[in-house]
């Protein structure tokens, strides 16, 4: 397929399954919990086959869910080659990457081969990580010495074994598997062809704004890390944060002095947010507002591709979290209220719960 086939062949695709894209009305429908609209949602999301009642717990829908979106990626991926390929075979790895993470945790603190599985997603057959070999390995350090000996996950094999090695923290170990992957995004989105780039390099900054800001406030300003430490966390590559404005947010101790400080558009974005959850939500909006605009703009490239990956994983996301409240027998404010979700016009703040705690991890994976 020739390069002018190739985004033919995209453009339709997208264009097709942008159609399925969730509306609000939809989930405020879903969200009232009544089965029809459920059934009915669940059908328009392309998820008509999906039998809820056979599924066992969050992990469990979660796994199908994420299959579910590896199977959408493989399908678009078909006719790309070379750099524009390994893009998108790379942001398909993030399931790994988790799973990955859970397993290091896993082994670093002694929990037993069934306490990890319960944490891993099962994304079979789409998994290149090989899970049961590592599973079997004596500890974190035999584990990541197995894993670099597999090209796809050498780098970032090689870079936590030597930050297991020092005895870090596991949320450091975390972070610099987090850090790890997504250098890679931006490499390689620096790498497809030029007539690609610029679009795609503006979806993948702001996310990495949005990575880089969350990031800075947690590690400085929650866990009161010193400066050079916040600052090691943060990655290039973001429209808004370069290393200069990263490293002068990192020397400030509070969210108001880092808002405060924030180059536009960012500081008109975020004001009067006050803690990195609200931020991370209003980030994400304004992410998804760039990906719905290069929808709409229905110009055919890499970029229309990745906006609707992410619109997807939203309203995926959104399904899910609406499932899980329910089955956490959550109230459809605190619901709305954990997914921080753009589509919900006027969120309520609610008092937290252990319940809601949890559906918020979930949520923002």
């Amino acid at each position: 397929m020739n390069g002018h086939s190739q985004y033919i062949y995209l453009n339709t695709r997208v264009s097709l399954m942008a159609g399925h894209l969730l509306k609000a009305s939809e989930l405020e429908s879903m969200l009232q919990g009544r089965t029809e609209d459920r059934e009915t949602l669940l059908h328009h999301a392309g998820l008509g086959d999906l039998a809820l009642d056979q599924l066992h717990g969050a992990s469990e829908l979660e796994s199908v869910l994420m299959r579910r979106q590896l199977e959408e990626l493989s399908l678009l991926m078909r006719p790309l080659t070379g750099s524009a390929r390994e893009f998108f075979a790379y942001w398909g790895r993030r399931a790994e990457v988790g799973n990955l993470k859970a397993l290091i945790r896993g082994k670093l603190s002694g929990q037993t081969r069934e306490s990890i599985e319960q944490h891993l997603i099962d994304i079979e057959p789409y998994a290149r990580l090989p899970v049961r070999a590592l599973l079997e390995s004596d500890d974190a350090a035999e584990m990541l010495r197995r894993l670099e000996r597999i090209p796809e996950y050498a780098e970032i094999a090689r870079q936590a074994r030597r930050i297991v090695a020092g005895g870090a923290e596991l949320f450091t170990v975390d972070s610099a598997l987090d850090r790890q992957y997504y250098a890679g995004v931006h490499r390689r989105a620096q790498a497809v062809p030029k007539a690609d780039r610029m679009g795609l390099l503006m979806l993948v900054g702001d996310l990495l704004d949005r990575i880089n800001l969350v990031w800075l406030l947690r590690y400085r300003v929650a866990y009161q890390l010193p400066p050079a430490a916040a600052y090691f966390h943060p990655l290039p590559g973001g429209n808004h944060l370069g290393r200069t404005q990263l490293l002068r947010l990192a020397q400030l101790d509070t969210e108001e002095a880092v808002a405060n400080a924030l180059p536009e558009p960012l500081k008109s974005l975020l004001a009067e947010l006050q803690t990195p959850t609200e931020i991370m939500g209003r980030l994400q909006v304004y992410q998804w507002q760039a990906a719905e605009k290069t929808i709409r703009d229905n110009r055919p490239g890499l970029d229309r591709l990745f906006a609707y990956l992410m619109l997807r994983e939203r309203d995926l996301r959104a399904v899910r979290g609406v499932l899980y409240g329910r089955t956490l027998q959550l109230g459809n404010d605190l619901i709305a209220d954990a997914l921080n979700l753009a589509i919900w016009p006027n969120p309520v703040a609610s008092n937290s719960s252990s319940a809601l705690a949890h559906l918020r991890r979930q949520a923002h994976v």
